[in-house]
Formats: C-alpha cells, sequence, structure tokens
C-alpha cells in the first residue's frame, strides 16, 4: 500500500514560536524581556557544543519567540513615547492644534465623517513628536458643500481638535482600548466641532496612493448616485466594495450578526479571492511570462489593498495570494498552511499588536480551519457533494472561530452553519451588481437596471439573514470562555487537524479526540453554570463613561439591573458594548428586573439591548414616564418578548433575586414633566448592607422626597445626577448617612462632574468616595459589616 508523505510545512512552528513571543510580552511579567534571551542563548550554546538536533531546534524556537518578544515590547514603548508629554496618561482628552497629512480622504461614518492624519501637535518642544490621530467631524447638512469634500490623501491640514489617549479598560475582562488603538496604527483619537476648524495648509502632491484615494471619492458618490435613496443598499454594498463598514444601519448590522454573515462586510478572502481568479484569468491572454504575471499581480493586489483599506482580512488574503503566485512562478506550488503561517508572521512582524486584533484572529483561524477541515468534514457529510462541500466549508470555519468570537464578542450564531453555505454566491452577486451599478450610473437603462440588481442582491443577502436569525437558537450570548478551556479546545482542534484517519490503529484515539472536542465545544457554547447564593448582596456600578448603571446581585444570585448606560447620541450602544458583556462575564442568564429610572439617554439608552440579549422577568418604569417614546418603545419590546411591565411607584415594596427592594419616588401623582423630577429613586439591601440609588434626583426633589418621611438612610449611595450641583445637598446627606459614595461620570465630561464641592462635601462627612472615570467599575461587597469596595483601576487614582 503505498502512503503518501504528509506535506512538509516548516513555518508552522516557526510562525507559531513567532507570534508566542508577542503574546508573551503581553501575558508575561516583565523580566520575561530580559530572561528569554538569555534562554536563547543558553539553548543555541547548548547546540553549538552538543551539535544535538533538538537543542539546534529549540535554540531556533526561542530565538524567533525572543525576537517577537522584543518587537511588541518596542512597539509600545515606542507608542507611549510618541504620546508623552502632551496627552495626559489617564486619557483625559485636550484642545490642541494638531498639523499633518491626511491618510487619506474622510470617510462617511454614520452622522460624521472620520479620517486619519499624520503630524504633530502644538505642544511643548520637547513633546512634539510624529502620531496619527483619528479625528471626527459632524457631517454638514444635506445638499452644503464644505472644504471636507476637496480633501484628499496627502493634503496638509490644520485642525483645532479635542483628542485624548486609550486608557485602561474600565470593566474587568474588557479588551484592552490600548492595543486597538495600537493595531489600527493609532496614538490618539478625537473630535472636531466643526468643519470649519479644518484648515487646508498645503495640497499634497500627486501619487498613485492619492490618485487611488481620489478614486475612491469617485465611487462613493456613483454608488450613491446608483442605488438613490436606498441607504441600505448603500451600506452594504459600499461596505463590501469599498471597505466603507460605518454606514450601515444598526438594525441591518444585528440582522448579519445574528445570522453569521457579518463577515461579508469585511473585505477578506472571498472578496480578493474573486478579484485573484478574475486577474489570472485575464493575465492568461498575455504574454507577460510568470515573472510579469506575478508583476502585474503584486501591482493591482497592492492597489486594491491600499483602495479598500489595508486591514488584516485584506492584508492576509494579498499576502497569502502573492505567495501562491510567488511559487507558480518559480515552478513550485506553495503549501497552503505554510504560506498562511508566513503570512501571520509577516503580519505580526509588521505591527506585533495585530496579534490582539479580533479580525486577525479571525481571518486566520478560519482560513486554517477551512483549509486542514473542511475536505473531511464534507466528506462526512451525507449529501450531495454539490452541498457537502459548502457545508463542510462553513463547519470548518465555525469550529475554529467559536473560541475567539466567544472570547471577543461574547456570542456564537450557530446559523452561521447553513447561513454560510450561501455565502459566496450572495457576496459574488452584490460584488458583481455594485460594481456593475456604480460603471453604468447615470446610463440610461443600462444603469438603471444594475442599480435594481444591486438592491435585489442586497435585500436577497438581507432575506438570507432574517430567516436564518429567526431560527430557534440561531444566536445567543454566551461568556467568555474560560483560558484553560479555549487552550484545551484549541489544542485538540490542532490534534484533529492534524490526525491521519487512514490508519486503523489511530481509530480509538481519533473517537476519544473527538469526544474531547465535542464536550469542550460544548463548555465553550453553554460557558460555566451561573453563580450560586451569596452570603451578602452585591452592587456593581458599571463604567459606562457619562451615564449609569448599576447592577445589584442578591444573595440567592439572581441580577437586578438598575439602568443601562447610553447609546452616546446613537453611535455607541453602552448596553450592548458595556453592560451586557459584564452581565455575562458574571455568569448572569437571567435578569430578574431591568428597573429604567428615567427616560433619559445616559440611563436608558442601553436598555433595549439588554433587553434583546438577556432573558428579562420584569421591565419597571415609573407610570409618568409613558408618556415618553423612548419609555413607549422600550415598553412595547418588553410586551412583544412578554416580559411583564411593572409601573412603580412611592411604596412598591418587592423581593427580587433574594433582595430587598424599595421604591421612594416618584408618588402616584407626580405632577412634574422634567424626566429628573420623576425618575424612580430606590433603595436596595437590609442593614448593614443597603444601597440607595437616587438616579438623577436634583435637590427640589430631594427636599420633598425628605419631606414625605421616607426612611433614606443606607451604608451606600450611588451619588445622583453623575456628582452634579444640583443634587446630594446636606439635608439629603443628613437623611442618608452613607458610609461609601460612587459617582458615576465619564472622564473629562463637558457637563464638569462631578461637581468639586459636592465631593468636598462627601469627604468632609467622612465618606468614602470611589469615581467610575477614575476607578473604573466599582463593586461593593456587602456583608454583616457593611459594604467592602473593590476597584479596577488602582494607577489612576487621586
Amino acid at each position: 500500500m503505498l502512503h503518501h508523505r504528509p506535506p512538509r510545512r516548516p513555518a508552522i512552528p516557526l510562525a507559531l514560536a513567532f507570534l508566542c513571543g508577542i503574546a508573551l510580552e503581553r501575558v508575561a511579567p516583565p523580566v520575561c524581556v530580559a530572561a528569554l534571551p538569555i534562554f536563547a542563548a543558553v539553548l543555541a550554546g547548548a547546540a553549538w557544543l552538543g551539535r544535538r538536533r533538538f537543542a539546534g531546534r529549540a535554540a531556533i524556537l526561542a530565538c524567533l519567540a525572543c525576537t517577537g518578544l522584543l518587537l511588541a515590547h518596542r512597539e509600545g514603548q515606542a507608542a507611549e513615547r510618541r504620546v508623552a508629554g502632551w496627552l495626559p496618561p489617564e486619557g483625559s482628552p485636550v484642545e490642541l492644534h494638531f498639523e499633518g497629512r491626511l491618510l487619506g480622504a474622510p470617510e462617511p461614518c454614520g452622522r460624521e465623517r472620520r479620517f486619519r492624519i499624520a503630524g504633530t501637535p502644538d505642544a511643548p518642544p520637547g513633546a512634539r513628536k510624529a502620531c496619527t490621530v483619528l479625528l471626527s467631524v459632524p457631517e454638514p447638512e444635506p445638499g452644503s458643500t464644505t472644504s471636507l469634500d476637496a480633501l484628499r490623501r496627502g493634503d496638509r491640514v490644520r485642525v483645532w481638535c479635542r483628542l485624548r489617549r486609550p486608557r485602561s479598560p474600565g470593566n474587568p475582562g474588557e479588551f484592552d482600548p490600548r492595543l486597538a488603538f495600537r493595531a489600527r496604527g493609532l496614538d490618539a483619537v478625537g473630535s472636531v466641532k466643526s468643519a470649519q476648524l479644518v484648515r487646508l495648509v498645503e495640497a499634497g502632491a500627486t501619487t498613485p496612493a492619492r490618485a487611488l484615494d481620489a478614486l475612491k471619492v469617485i465611487a462613493r458618490a456613483r454608488l450613491r448616485r446608483a442605488t438613490g435613496n436606498d441607504t441600505t443598499a448603500t451600506a452594504v454594498v459600499g461596505a463590501m466594495l469599498l471597505g466603507d463598514q460605518e454606514m450601515l444601519g444598526h438594525d441591518e448590522w444585528l440582522l448579519l450578526r445574528n445570522s453569521g454573515l457579518v463577515h461579508l462586510l469585511s473585505i477578506s478572502g472571498l472578496h480578493v479571492g474573486l478579484v485573484v481568479a478574475l486577474l489570472v484569468a485575464g493575465l492568461r491572454r498575455t504574454r507577460l511570462g510568470r515573472w510579469g504575471t506575478l508583476g502585474a499581480a503584486v501591482g493591482t493586489l497592492t492597489a486594491v489593498a491600499t483602495f479598500v483599506g489595508a486591514q488584516p482580512p485584506v492584508l492576509r488574503s494579498v499576502l497569502t495570494a502573492l505567495l501562491a503566485l510567488t511559487g507558480r512562478a518559480v515552478g513550485r506550488e506553495s503549501e497552503p498552511l505554510n504560506a498562511l503561517a508566513l503570512a501571520a508572521a509577516a503580519l505580526a512582524a509588521s505591527r506585533p499588536s495585530y496579534l490582539w486584533d479580533p479580525s486577525f484572529e479571525l481571518t486566520f483561524a478560519a482560513t486554517a480551519g477551512i483549509l486542514s477541515l473542511s475536505a473531511r468534514l464534507a466528506a462526512a457529510i451525507p449529501a450531495p457533494r454539490a452541498l457537502a462541500l459548502p457545508l463542510g466549508i462553513s463547519a470548518a470555519a465555525y469550529l475554529a472561530t467559536a473560541p475567539v468570537t466567544a472570547w471577543h464578542f461574547g456570542r456564537l450564531s450557530p446559523a452561521a452553519l447553513l447561513s454560510n453555505v450561501a455565502a459566496a454566491a450572495l457576496c459574488g452577486a452584490v460584488l458583481a451588481s455594485g460594481a456593475m451599478a456604480m460603471l453604468l450610473a447615470g446610463v440610461p437603462l443600462a444603469g438603471a437596471v444594475a442599480a435594481r440588481l444591486a438592491v435585489a442582491s442586497v435585500n436577497a443577502t438581507l432575506a438570507v439573514a432574517s430567516a436564518a436569525s429567526s431560527a430557534p437558537a440561531a444566536a445567543f450570548r454566551v461568556p467568555p470562555p474560560p483560558l484553560v478551556l479555549a487552550v484545551a479546545y484549541v489544542a485538540l482542534l490542532v490534534l484533529a487537524m492534524r490526525a491521519a484517519p487512514q490508519r486503523r490503529k489511530a481509530a480509538r484515539a481519533a473517537r476519544l479526540l473527538a469526544l474531547g472536542l465535542c464536550l469542550t465545544l460544548v463548555g465553550i457554547h453553554s460557558g460555566p453554570p451561573p453563580p450560586g447564593p451569596r452570603p451578602g448582596p452585591q452592587v456593581t456600578v458599571i463604567d459606562v463613561g457619562q451615564g449609569q448603571s448599576v447592577l445589584l446581585q442578591g444573595p440567592s444570585g439572581g441580577f437586578v439591573l438598575v439602568d443601562a448606560g447610553g447609546t452616546s447620541g446613537g453611535r455607541f450602544d453602552a448596553g450592548e458594548r458595556v453592560v451586557a458583556p459584564v452581565l455575562s462575564r458574571l455568569g448572569c442568564r437571567r435578569v430578574e428586573a431591568l428597573v429604567v429610572s428615567h427616560d433619559h439617554d445616559d440611563h436608558a439608552g442601553g436598555a433595549e439591548a439588554i433587553l434583546r440579549e438577556f432573558e428579562v422577568g420584569e421591565l419597571w418604569i415609573a407610570a409618568a414616564a409613558l408618556r415618553e417614546e423612548r419609555v413607549r418603545t422600550l415598553v412595547a419590546a418588553a410586551v412583544a418578548r412578554g416580559i411583564a411591565v411593572v409601573l412603580a411607584e412611592r411604596g412598591l415594596r418587592a423581593v427580587r433575586a433574594g433582595l430587598a427592594i424599595e421604591v421612594l419616588h416618584p408618588p402616584r401623582e407626580s405632577p412634574s414633566s422634567a424626566p429628573n423630577e420623576r425618575c424612580l429613586v430606590l433603595r436596595a439591601g437590609a442593614a448593614p448592607a443597603r444601597v440607595l440609588i437616587p438616579a438623577d434626583l436634583e435637590s427640589p426633589e430631594e427636599e420633598a422626597l425628605i419631606a414625605s418621611g421616607s426612611d433614606l438612610s443606607a451604608e451606600a449611595l450611588i451619588v445622583g445626577h453623575h456628582g452634579g450641583r444640583g443634587g446630594t445637598r446636606p439635608a439629603f446627606l443628613a437623611a442618608t448617612r452613607p458610609r461609601v459614595a460612587v459617582i458615576s461620570v465619564g472622564l473629562g465630561n463637558r457637563f464638569g462632574h462631578p461637581d468639586p464641592a459636592l465631593v468636598t462635601r462627601l469627604r468632609t462627612r467622612g465618606v468614602t468616595v470611589h469615581r467610575t472615570d477614575r476607578d473604573g467599575q466599582v463593586r461593593l461587597l456587602g456583608s454583616g459589616r457593611g459594604f467592602e469596595a473593590e476597584i479596577t483601576r488602582t494607577a489612576e487614582r487621586e
């Protein structure tokens, strides 16, 4: 019997060693920066003296790991030096002039435009270091033209802006925004109040990159002209053809996410593969020869990456395609997994922080899974090959990316197993029809037909997404898997990729391997068991920026959520992006009661996401709040999901999650129409571990609450109105007598919260004060001795 020799893949262990070195810099103590080179030198010496193959290989791997570690360490130090001296280290914003070259024309992003500038700030001479910032400008009124419309890549501009640097995560387990900035090549992010504050200093020189940038602006305009008023079609085609991913509406994005098709919006292997296929087909008709064909491919793919944006999925696809074409040019077929490992190492060497970018991890994990497992899975599916092969590809990608998706996004979409079968056809249809619509925009008849085909292709994609996401358990939230479980799953998956099922002796081991893989996969999907009973209550004030969200966990282990942060004008949903992940990490599967104190965005803006993402027992609102449209929308969403709606008022007492909860305000007859004046005020717990949550109550209502004779005493106070000067007056503090106070407030907010006089008033009374802008998430652990505080940030306290 003939046995095929397994393909040689020498790049895989080398790339893994290099990537492990980069990871080690992040997770290991700084002493590793010095220890690993010494270890590598010892191994190299042993290899040279003993001439042993194992020691030699180990020395090479150790040297590569050392190289990765040092590159990552150097990148972090360089990023810190670029902003040191002119941006506060704790992330406070500063206003200044910034001058530099545009890295691209301003791009549409909802109600804003965003652009990147590489240049220097107006800072002290010793602090003026070249850096890159991302700025957002409000979108001008429809029909108006601004100076932004004429800006292109390479133009030198001067901007008066408000900038801040990334800071450490505000909630335990959150992804570090400093790594996200570094992976995108950014040192700071900021905003500009008006396009009038962006001044052109010097037009850029004519370069190929500038020409591509101008072409992209023209393509955007032609796409809008072709699709007319269909903003959804414009957004989907723009994302898939031009890389503009910020224009899609939130509802459509949720639909694609829950169906497992959101990856279609990211230009990656599927898109670049179609370009390569068309390119190779066209070049075969020429007489350029092997090297001429390779040169043309390098130029074309480089232009494609520049045109759509050099993000990790695009770079991965371009690099692997170029390696394959290079192999053909020299007369050797490249091994796909070997080429993939080389591409991963090359990208990580150019920017080590790419390793922590979810798009980097997902694109390489999905490609490795498809290359290693898809054929084997397709062969095991009892279906015609035309159906079994796409099912195998979809299953392989899902298995390979499940731990990454659960870790970064806290949710899984099993619907992707079926919806992705149609992904290639859908992607091809949208790309082809969208490109034709742009090219033929304005051409009689042909342009209209192409535009209708593009719209129809987008509608078909959304219809498939709707059908997939409506299936039972199509998508659900999961807590991030424990590191041990994730590592065990990845190890078993790698063994499955390397297994040789043709050998009979390995059949038993293969069955055990499959069993272990299934068990760990179930563990990733189910998560750890929910928390059990606790000795006392727990109050978690989540860091949602300039907003408020307080999670109460009672002795029974259940959860009550009071408010859910805001949406920052619709651009950032704190409920989905911050509050829901915190609940998942704490093991919450069910919220017994969601309390919306009032309808202001910074308290109620994230509530709809909680209703959508979790099982909720009750929605509590003030009866007078029903006159507000936002609250009526929440009530309608709750009723549609079979959630009970409780109209709360003064005197209501209930036990939820084993925790006694009392409503102190507003009274049944609340004449006020101002949301702050009729907001719900709660007291939860029992002495000596009670917490008072007055929401945005201000001083007149505080006086009325005191006059009502209600018992306001509480050991912990969530300071009202984010520490604004209009509340928490001395009489209110005297009635409350707290020992610890927590102020939920955003760093450098434009309201000046918290009021320094209020903070002084609290400390004068001997109250321990915590602030989410400095301390991050604050957790109060209740016991028979009162509350003990745990904070997230320790280095940024006063």
